[in-house]
């Protein structure tokens, strides 16, 4: 078993020494694997909240990401508390982990608005969406 694994080993070595493509063949595959954790690991530390006046409600990365194409601007406020119902709903473990820095309007005044973290608006970026931060 183990002169096996040596031979594919040595094999696929042989292949990346003979070819000019030979990211085609090994790289490519292990940095596409590490991206793919990657954006697991930013859509899982994504946060949302859409404010309705009085109301506050979560939305996933991808509703998010759609709706912040449509606001005028974007934000950085230097976080924003969301309230502790808001914090159990979104499946915060305490009040600390609920800080949002960053909050995205049509109009300053209006009473209906999103606030998102960083992890959302890079998330959002590397899915492509043009989302503008001011």
């Amino acid at each position: 078993m183990i002169n096996l694994v040596l031979f594919i080993i040595a094999v696929s070595l042989g292949v990346n020494l003979l070819t000019k493509d030979s990211l085609n063949l090994t790289g490519k595959s292990i940095y596409s694997w590490d991206q793919n954790l990657d954006q697991a690991v930013l859509k899982a530390e994504a946060k949302c909240v859409f404010n309705n006046q009085e109301e506050q409600f979560s939305l996933s990365p991808e509703q998010c990401c759609y709706q912040l194409l449509k606001q005028y601007a974007c934000v950085g406020q230097g976080g924003e508390l969301v309230s502790a119902a808001a914090s159990l709903d979104l499946g915060f473990s305490s009040i600390s982990e609920t800080l949002l820095g960053i909050k995205c309007y049509t109009a300053e005044d209006s009473e209906q608005y999103f606030t998102l973290n960083k992890e959302m608006l890079d998330y959002c970026w590397s899915e492509g969406y043009d989302v503008k931060l001011e």
